[in-house]
């Protein structure tokens, strides 16, 4: 079933640029990949990458599987490519599951933000692949607002960039609500290892 009325606002609120999650404050290498040379130009490739064959396509699978009821909270901090990218996703599920508890009555138990936002799911019989598209879409403009704050990226290509990306967050993420946790595979290495010398840059804006 699609998500509609009260339940579609409550997910959009969770997942919300105004959550208090701390979402904004990383980049997923992506301000270390401007550092090396990374263009306006190239930013829609590099998010739909990371959304094909790297952290989207791998987080809407074990959101997928946590909304199952599988234990996959270990496996998703393994599968994080970098020290930074393992905080962006603790981090931030903690943050969601302290919102989650204290604003909407639902208790989680994981630590990663995929496995966070799936447990939520299950304990509210929410559609995962609906809510797997918003999750995407909500990881897709973070990434757009990062590039807009690292690049000279206007407010109304910004919003074409979601756009132009959106039917590809559906797609994987009705894909991944019907995958195993067996089907997860990264090839992002570009990425992953931006992510490890964002670290190192002598100035940055990110935490990631």
């Amino acid at each position: 079933m699609p998500l509609v009325g009260p339940d579609l606002l409550m997910v959009a609120q969770w997942l919300s640029p105004s959550s208090p999650t701390g979402a904004f404050s990383f980049s997923q290498g992506l301000e270390a990949a401007v550092a090396e040379g990374l263009e306006v130009a190239g930013l829609e490739d590099w998010i739909d990458g990371m959304l094909r064959f790297g952290s989207g396509r791998t987080d809407a699978i074990l959101m997928a599987a946590a909304a199952r009821g599988e234990e996959v909270d270990d496996l998703a901090l393994a599968l994080a490519g970098s020290a930074g990218r393992r905080r962006e996703t603790r981090e931030t599920g903690l943050a969601l599951r302290g919102l989650l508890a204290e604003s909407f009555g639902t208790r989680t138990t994981g630590s990663a933000y995929p496995v966070v936002l799936g447990q939520a799911v299950r304990a509210r019989n929410l559609p995962v692949a609906s809510v797997g598209a918003l999750y995407l879409q909500a990881t897709v403009t973070a990434l757009v607002h990062a590039g807009q704050r690292l690049l000279p990226l206007g407010q109304s290509r910004a919003q074409a960039m979601i756009h132009a990306l959106g039917p590809l967050c559906c797609g994987i993420a009705e894909t991944a609500a019907q995958s195993d946790i067996e089907e997860i595979g990264m090839a992002t290495f570009g990425a992953d290892i931006a992510a490890m010398r964002q670290a190192d840059l002598p100035v940055r804006v990110f935490r990631s």
